[in-house]
């Protein structure tokens, strides 16, 4: 097993339990969808992390030809799939038994958890491309870095107004960048 696989293999789990509680969680919705009262804003922001994890996953094939992996590399990338998961994991409602399900009173009241850890995901992104960039391992890093600077800018924008418009603004944002970046990460060549 080469460096690579291994750090891969450890990457992979992580982003397979987030992507799991994550589809879990959407299960439960629909399967509970008689009591369920719908978010666009919240269900933008499920897909965002479905999204990024997905890409961030596979973005790391670009990584596929180093040879040594030094302890920085392996903590960054650890860290990032954590602070993923963590996203997945705060993004996604508890299921009630009873009662009704508001995922617009859901976003109102867990929003500054989940977007705070969408946050994360773009600082630790932004410190991974420069890094990663800086030791000729990525190509890509500026462009990732610009992706991710900018959504930390509509991450902001929604910790810190509560408007609805800008709630909407960053959430159709992220999302869409969250989809181009799952888009360009996945063209994933054979060299």
């Amino acid at each position: 097993m080469s460096i690579f696989e291994f750090v891969f293999a450890l990457y992979s789990v992580i982003g397979s339990l987030a992507i799991a509680h994550l589809l879990a969680g959407i299960a439960g919705l629909i399967r509970n969808r008689q009591r369920v009262k719908v978010s666009i804003v919240h269900a933008l922001w499920m897909w965002g992390a479905f999204a990024i994890t997905i890409g961030n996953w596979a973005s790391q094939w670009s990584l596929h030809a180093m040879d040594a992996w030094p302890g920085w590399s392996v903590l960054v990338k650890v860290a990032t799939v954590v602070v993923t998961y963590l996203a997945c994991y705060l993004v996604t409602p508890d299921i009630p038994s009873e009662g009704e399900i508001n995922l617009k009173d859901f976003h109102t009241r867990e929003r500054v958890g989940y977007i705070s850890a969408f946050g994360g995901i773009g600082l630790i992104s932004i410190l991974s491309n420069l890094t990663f960039g800086a030791a000729n391992y990525f190509d890509e890093w500026l462009r990732d870095s610009a992706l991710s600077l900018v959504a930390l800018c509509l991450m902001l924008l929604a910790l810190l107004v509560r408007a609805s418009w800008a709630q909407i603004i960053a959430a159709v944002g992220t999302a869409a960048l969250a989809t181009y970046f799952l888009v360009v990460a996945s063209s994933i060549g054979t060299g």
